[in-house]
């Protein structure tokens, strides 16, 4: 199936199921809505097949699974809204690559971990994070709070080995 559609708005019906794996070959796609429905299902991963997609709109569904690094290879996309959803996971770390992207949300999942702080995420005018509890971290303007420091299992001790020079045959 080879398709020339650029643009695909599904938003506000009623659609539910899960979006197959088909729409990968839509590889002209530039914007795909479809946002305000009763979509599940984890991302296709064959959406990254789209290489022209600048636009996508995937708020306020039943989404779920982890949101797929593989997102980064949208290289030219401007504007990336997975919001009200139920992802989880932490935010994947490629996302801060995206140099094209003007808009990113992700609010309102259930994400978990340190928000990255380069690329996009050091604009906090750029993305939305709210509603995800178990976030920490990024940039002040953001508010979340500080992430916990680990702390190793060895810390504070040292291993030191110490040598008797008497075992020691220096050449001096």
């Amino acid at each position: 199936m080879h398709s020339s559609l650029v643009h695909m708005t599904l938003a506000h019906n009623i659609l539910s199921g899960s979006l197959p794996l088909e729409v990968g070959k839509l590889m002209h796609l530039v914007v795909f809505d479809v946002s305000y429905n009763n979509f599940s299902g984890e991302i296709p991963t064959t959406l990254v097949d789209c290489s022209n997609l600048e636009y996508l709109h995937m708020q306020s569904n039943s989404f779920h699974g982890t949101i797929s690094r593989n997102l980064a290879s949208l290289q030219i996309i401007k504007e990336l809204d997975l919001s009200s959803n139920n992802f989880t996971g932490k935010i994947p770390r490629d996302l801060e690559k995206l140099q094209f992207l003007r808009f990113l949300n992700l609010s309102f999942n259930d994400l978990e971990g340190e928000i990255p702080t380069t690329g996009i995420f050091g604009n906090a005018s750029q993305i939305s994070l709210i509603g995800n509890k178990k976030l920490c971290g990024g940039i002040p303007e953001l508010d979340f709070p500080s992430c916990p420091i680990i702390k190793g299992k060895n810390e504070g001790s040292i291993r030191l080995l110490l040598y008797s020079p008497q075992y020691y045959h220096l050449p001096f």
